[in-house]
């Protein structure tokens, strides 16, 4: 799409993990979904944050962008060959260090607890977590990872647009389902299980 990224040395974390997976195509947003589970959960232990999860890959705090996740996954015929779970966390990095055209939507987590934390645990944290959540899906206990992102989806219950690639979607986001797929009903009332999209969540409505 465009989009700019910025990444000063020894400020954030960047990481690429590696999976391969015995995981039908349609079950890969479940990855996306455990590392963001996972990301919510370390900020939460290491840095006492509380943040919420923007479908299908942005950790927001107070409202801005503290992670962006990116899956992509390489097939074959035989189904998935390999998946890259690319995770980008701001940690250390100043809100005068960010480029201007970031400043009034992103954050980091040494902004929301005004001091430097350690990079190495947060680091160690997020990695056990993921393990974790990881072997859950392995062992098809996704349910328990879909439970905590219901819980903090910043979506459910909102109205949403969604620029996917069967076009826009407008309506009202009501769940996220067993793929991790999310569920938006349209003015009509016809419901659509959305795999990936930019979604633009809508201040809340009255109605």
């Amino acid at each position: 799409r465009g989009r700019s990224w910025h990444s000063r040395p020894g400020e954030g974390i960047y990481l690429s993990l590696i999976l391969r997976p015995v995981l039908p195509l349609n079950e890969i947003s479940r990855v996306t979904l455990a590392a963001a589970v996972a990301v919510v959960e370390v900020l939460k232990r290491e840095a006492r944050l509380a943040s919420g999860i923007k479908w299908p890959n942005d950790i927001l705090v107070n409202g801005k962008k503290i992670t962006g996740i990116l899956t992509e996954a390489v097939t074959d015929i035989d189904g998935v060959e390999y998946i890259i779970v690319g995770i980008g966390i701001n940690v250390n990095n100043s809100a005068a260090d960010f480029p201007q055209e970031f400043r009034d939507t992103a954050t980091s987590v040494r902004e929301e607890v005004k001091q430097k934390v350690s990079r190495i645990k947060l680091l160690q944290g997020l990695l056990e977590y993921w393990e974790s959540n990881y072997q859950q899906i392995l062992n098809g206990e996704f349910n328990i990872i879909l439970e905590k992102v219901r819980s903090l989806s910043l979506a459910i219950g909102r109205d949403v647009l969604i620029d996917s690639v069967n076009g826009a979607i407008a309506g009202r986001a009501i769940d996220i389902d067993n793929h991790g797929f999310l569920m938006v009903r349209d003015a009509r009332g016809n419901i659509h299980h959305v795999m990936s999209g930019e979604i633009l969540i809508k201040e809340t409505s009255q109605n």
